[in-house]
């Protein structure tokens, strides 16, 4: 495999287009609606006749696969669905605090990382 081309098979590609998550309560509830209207955006750009391709939901009880949307250092992702994991893959996303200004809190970096999940 060359570097920077990914391979897709479907072990990696989410059931029906369907992505559970759990996002952290780490979150403030402004940061929360960043991230969904982010998740929402991708869902709209990926619509063909009006068939949404796309669809990021929170997590009910008998998902075998879920993203944790959480806070961390730095702005990284798991990609795609990856069935020879179990649980959880996690997407990270730092917040601004007063140490630092560096952030992922932009919804073009959110949906960057979301895209990977894909």
């Amino acid at each position: 495999m060359q570097r920077g081309v990914a391979q897709s098979t479907t072990g990696t590609r989410w059931t029906n287009g369907i992505v559970p998550y759990v996002m952290s309560t780490d979150f403030t509830g402004q940061q929360q609606a960043l991230i969904t209207g982010a998740m929402r955006n991708i869902e709209r750009l990926t619509t063909i006749n009006n068939r949404t391709c796309v669809q990021f939901r929170p997590k009910v009880s008998k998902d075998q696969y879920l993203i944790l949307i959480k806070t961390g250092t730095g702005c990284s992702s798991h990609v795609g669905q990856n069935t020879g994991w179990r649980g959880q893959l996690e997407l990270t996303l730092q917040v601004p605090t007063s140490s630092t200004s560096s952030h992922c809190m932009q919804q073009g970096t959110i949906m960057h990382e979301l895209l990977h999940t894909l």
